[in-house]
């Protein structure tokens, strides 16, 4: 336990106190999210009765929750017995509760929807391939960061619930000018369980999007698919996994227009290998765009292969073409030549099927004499 500007509490995972910005045993000052957590009603606080309604297969998903986290609670067989208990009082001390070593139905819900996505042991290296587990990382608490309101665009902060007073839910990306509601429920004063999160736009009516799995302490966890309708019959379905709020792992996006990419996210960035198919209807037909994300841009050899049978590939270099690239057309002709933070630059040569050639050189992206 550190104690926060105001003299008010603040628990964090580990052996040093953190400020908002992650430098251990500083804090910055910035205001709260949570007031200091008032002692519970008698009538609300966690007894043995409330956890009866729990089936041995909820009971087994604490378990695995619990440990999951990284509060040994011994094997996972439904039996709550003196290391479950001792794991139980460790977590509710962890997130600021008061450990009793009974779960009220909200914590209980929480721990269980950790331990239903625990990950079985893969059968080999190809199925191991995924999501980084959620145990050993650093859990966040409403506690340990800011309030979005006041907050610049983009910030990662804590975004308070339209239509739950007091009830805050993690955001990797906040915009000023949109509301949220969620269907699921809250324990304390953060977001849990599973349910729809939306959100409108107050600027752009038409603009709205819809996202429905798990939340664990106010972050998204698990599967989730997410509905963004851009206006005028424009949808966008997103589909994947994330961990501790920020996607990781394998997804697939899909637009109305029949675009489709997939691939994988590690903490909420591309990265790694994508394929991404475009309908460009009668017109165009279907191309297909393959090759690697770094870090969220596109970098690595790429090929594109056209409907029509032409080719191109070449590199890009920070999410731009660079290096030289080569056209190959379907008649057999070629065109090749290089690119310069994404611009055509230099002399490029178009070679025929019957063995001649011309020349172009460009500049800036311009053909030039």
């Amino acid at each position: 336990t550190c104690e926060a500007a105001g003299g008010s509490g603040c628990t964090v995972v580990g052996s040093a106190c953190a400020s908002p910005g992650g430098e251990p045993g500083a804090w910055s000052g910035s205001e709260s999210v949570l007031a200091p957590r008032e002692e519970k009603s008698a009538a609300s606080k966690p007894t043995a009765s409330q956890e009866e309604a729990l089936t041995r297969e909820e009971r087994v998903r604490v378990q695995r929750g619990l440990t999951e986290l990284g509060f040994e609670a011994g094997p996972a067989d439904g039996m709550f017995g003196p290391r479950t208990r001792s794991a139980i009082s460790e977590w509710q001390k962890a997130k600021g509760a008061k450990a009793t070593s009974y779960l009220t139905r909200e914590e209980a819900g929480v721990l269980a929807a950790v331990g239903a996505d625990v990950r079985k042991p893969a059968a080999s290296a190809e199925a191991a391939e995924g999501p980084r587990p959620f145990r050993n990382r650093v859990l966040h608490f409403p506690e340990a960061g800011p309030k979005c309101k006041g907050m610049p665009k983009g910030s990662s902060c804590w975004q308070k619930i339209a239509d739950k007073p007091g009830c805050f839910y993690f955001t990797n990306h906040y915009v000023p000018e949109f509301t949220y509601n969620w269907s699921g429920g809250c324990d304390g004063n953060t977001a849990v369980g599973r349910g729809v999160l939306r959100w409108s736009d107050l600027k752009n009516s038409d603009d709205s999007d819809e996202r429905s799995g798990e939340l664990i302490q106010g972050k998204e966890h698990g599967h989730w698919v997410e509905r963004r309708d851009w206006g005028d019959g424009d949808v966008t379905v997103y589909e994947g996994p994330y961990v501790d709020g920020k996607m990781h792992g394998r997804w697939v996006i899909r637009g109305t227009d029949g675009t489709v990419f997939e691939g994988p996210y590690v903490d909420g960035k591309r990265h790694g290998r994508w394929v991404e198919r475009f309908d460009f209807g009668v017109d165009g037909g279907v191309n297909v765009y393959e090759g690697p994300y770094v870090d969220g841009e596109k970098h690595g050899h790429w090929v594109i292969r056209r409907e029509n049978g032409n080719v191109t590939e070449g590199p890009y270099v920070d999410g731009k073409q660079h290096g030289h690239w080569v056209v190959k057309y379907a008649s057999g002709s070629v065109w090749e030549g290089p690119y310069v933070n994404g611009k055509r630059q230099g002399r490029w040569v178009f070679r025929r099927t019957d063995g001649t050639t011309s020349n172009s050189n460009y500049r800036n992206g311009k053909e030039v004499p």
